[in-house]
């Protein structure tokens, strides 16, 4: 687990939550009747909180496998160290670590995932580097025929990615983004790029709701559309279902429940 899912999941903390337990679901068409159901997705997973907001653990569920994770921070409560374990099983399948540098940016991230009868162990790491405004991520791994990759972002003065390089070396583009934030600095365009520098399509997004994400249209010369994401909400105020529809068509479905202490 690298710290971009970490902070996803942590995302999802909301003021007083004992537990956040989600789960997703999309609209499917079948051959047959009813012709169209409802099919559970791969995305969900129980999160669990302290009193003071930390998240101390995770349950993933998948189809083929429910693991947790535990988590372990320092005394600035950053993340340091995460272990997953399968819970059929009861053995360790993965072991991250994180470290930061003098100024408190993360410096490195290590994963080691095993798996169930293989001797075979993936590892990967993520070194940072950092100029003015600057950061530069070197991505390695110990799988054959996987290259390294680096990952360049430059940042405005309020700490806003506003340009994002993907590179698998030697030299192949993976994506190339520009991003354009509003005066309260929230995301107004991401620009997608081809390795001319061309546009290829634009994200131009929708004003939050409650601090919430709405959507976006796609500007795109093969397949333009517009996404929408809809929300329920408890009497707490925060939201337990939320609907994603592209076109107006539902596309994915998020299901929120919340214990509170």
């Amino acid at each position: 687990m690298f710290l971009d899912e970490f902070d996803k999941y942590r995302a999802h903390y909301v003021q007083g939550a004992r537990s956040v337990l989600v789960r997703t679901s999309y609209p499917k068409l079948e051959k047959q009747p009813p012709y169209l159901k409802i099919k559970q997705s791969s995305i969900n997973f129980d999160l669990f909180f302290s009193r003071d907001g930390i998240l101390l653990s995770s349950i993933q569920n998948t189809e083929n496998r429910k693991s947790k994770t535990v988590y372990s921070y320092d005394y600035r409560h950053r993340l340091v160290f995460a272990l997953k374990v399968d819970i059929i099983n009861n053995i360790i399948i993965e072991l991250n670590d994180y470290k930061y540098n003098d100024q408190g940016f993360i410096k490195s991230e290590h994963s080691k995932s095993s798996y169930i009868n293989s001797e075979f162990e993936d590892i990967r790491s993520c070194i940072y580097s950092y100029g003015n405004n600057t950061e530069e991520v070197l991505m390695t791994g110990n799988i054959e025929n996987d290259s390294d990759c680096i990952i360049y972002r430059n940042y405005n003065n309020q700490g806003k990615v506003i340009e994002e390089k993907f590179i698998r070396k030697p030299d192949e583009l993976v994506w190339w983004d520009r991003k354009e934030y509003d005066k309260s600095g929230d995301l107004l365009k991401d620009i997608s790029l081809s390795e001319k520098g061309e546009i290829d399509c634009i994200y131009e997004y929708f004003p939050k709701y409650k601090g919430l994400a709405t959507g976006f249209k796609c500007i795109d010369e093969n397949k333009p559309y517009i996404r929408e994401h809809k929300y329920i909400f408890n009497d707490k105020g925060h939201w337990i279902n939320q609907s994603v529809m592209n076109d107006g068509v539902p596309h994915l479905y998020y299901d929120r429940t919340i214990d509170y202490f």
